[in-house]
Parts: C-alpha cells; sequence; structure tokens
C-alpha cells in the first residue's frame, strides 16, 4: 500500500500543495496532521504508519514533514526499514526503496550521530566556559529567595494543596520542588529563614 503523510506547520497553511503532490504519487490514502506546536502529538503520523504494514510506502512531500529533528528522521527511517517499508519524498528525491537506498539510510544515521556529537560538544564548551567565568548554569532557582521558601513551605504543610499546584506556582517541576523541600518543610532551610538571607 502506497500512503501519503502531510503536516501543517502553522495555522491557516493550506494543505492543497503537498495532498495534490502525495496523489501525483499514486497515494491510496493520505493522512494529514494540523498545527499542533513544536512538541505536539501527530496522530495521523501514527495512523500512517500502522496503515503501512509490512512492504508499504511513505510518501512525503518534503522530509520536514514527517520529522521534527534528524533524530526523529533517523528513527523513523530506521522502524520503516526495519518493516521493510519505502520512504520517499517528493521534493528531495528521495526513494529508499531505489537501488541506493541503503546508503540513504546510513547517511541519516551518519547525520544524526554527527548532530548529536556537535551538541555534546557545544554543551561541554559552554559548560567549560560557564566554570571559569564563575558563572552558574541553569534557570535561577525561585527557591533562593527566603520570601518564596516560606511561601512554599506553607504551601506545602497545607494538605489540602497538592504539590503539583505549588510546583506549577513557582515555575518548577515536581522533582525539583521535591529537591528542595524533601520532606515538605526541610530544617535546612530553618537558619536561612532565620538569617532572612537567600
Amino acid at each position: 500500500m502506497t500512503v501519503g503523510y502531510a503536516r501543517l506547520s502553522s495555522v491557516g497553511q493550506d494543505p492543497a500543495c503537498q495532498i495534490q503532490a502525495l496523489r501525483d504519487r499514486g497515494c491510496e490514502r493520505i493522512f494529514t496532521d494540523h498545527f499542533r506546536g513544536r512538541k505536539g502529538t501527530r496522530p495521523q503520523l501514527a495512523a500512517a504508519l500502522a496503515s503501512l504494514g509490512t512492504n508499504g510506502t511513505l510518501v512525503v512531500w518534503r522530509l520536514d514533514r514527517l520529522a521534527r529533528s534528524l533524530k526523529h528522521l533517523v528513527a523513523l527511517a530506521g522502524e520503516l526499514e526495519r518493516r521493510q517499508c519505502r520512504l520517499v519524498s517528493v521534493t528531495e528525491s528521495i526513494d529508499t526503496g531505489a537501488r541506493d537506498g541503503g546508503m540513504v539510510f546510513a547517511v541519516f544515521s551518519a547525520m544524526a550521530r554527527c548532530e548529536a556529537d556537535l551538541r555534546r560538544e557545544r554543551t561541554a564548551d559552554a559548560h567549560r566556559v560557564a566554570r571559569a567565568t564563575g558563572r552558574r548554569l541553569g534557570r535561577p532557582s525561585p527557591f533562593h529567595d527566603s520570601a518564596n521558601v516560606r511561601e512554599a513551605q506553607a504551601l506545602l504543610a497545607d494538605p489540602t494543596v497538592p504539590a503539583a499546584e505549588v510546583a506549577r506556582r513557582f515555575g518548577v517541576s515536581r522533582n525539583t520542588l521535591y529537591r528542595w523541600f524533601p520532606g515538605g518543610a526541610p530544617e535546612a532551610f530553618t537558619g536561612m529563614l532565620e538569617g532572612g538571607s537567600a
């Protein structure tokens, strides 16, 4: 079966161009996901992949319509290869079922590894520079302020207020909240509160 997948990346975008290109490539079914933000779910992509079965062909207008990142593209391409399915990109003239299709998968994998290595390198460089200049990395914690510590302790002591709500109120994850307040109102903060320093 030849299945098409289209994705609209912005509100109000017209899918007609993508859909026509997929029809021209002989797609029997076309699935379209609409704009859902960078991390939104894509139920139609899941449906398209499920409908492929084995030895099917997934056709996209462009690879950026299929995957959010190179890593995501490599994962999808690998899954298609395991299921003996072809991946076809209309505008990039990519067909993994062609004679050199195996090379396309190898290039995708190499590019993903390169991207991951570069990201690690940039992160390590940023950490080195930050340490050398005495800067802290990451977002400043709201719990360096004694007023926020007192407020969080009071909220955590209230059995009607869930920890998730306290975390949301201070813009931190529950894990961060529990790291700062493992028992709700730890003694570790008593000295800080008495001294009044943040």
